[in-house]
């Protein structure tokens, strides 16, 4: 079918190949690291895919929740000089997080 086909050349055009899920075939994980080593060796490992996969890293580490959020919460305390204002810290500590996701993914994608 022709959309099959169109997802099959979007995903190679990336450095991935498509497995059927009810391969038997016990080789299936290796094509998958095959692909990306592949892709790593045609286009190159660029500084900026460390760096994006940094800022994922960091931007995990952030959502995962720890005494630095205490902290978060502590500096909307101090900020709004409000019992609210732990709630606008941990939001924001948070949309930190997310933003850190999103420009991480958007530097590897480009």
């Amino acid at each position: 079918m022709w959309w099959i086909d169109q997802e099959v050349s979007f995903w190679d055009s990336l450095g991935w190949e498509i497995l059927d899920f009810y391969d038997d075939e016990t080789t299936a994980p290796w094509r998958i690291v095959h692909s990306s080593g592949k892709h790593i060796s045609e286009k190159g490992l660029r500084s900026r895919d460390i760096i994006g996969a940094a800022m994922i890293a960091g931007g995990t580490a952030i959502l995962i929740p720890g005494p630095i959020d205490g902290l978060a919460m502590a500096a909307g305390v101090a900020v709004f000089k409000h019992p609210l204002g732990a709630v606008a810290g941990i939001v924001a500590y948070n949309a930190l997080g997310l933003a850190l996701l999103a420009g991480g993914t958007a530097l590897i994608a480009s």
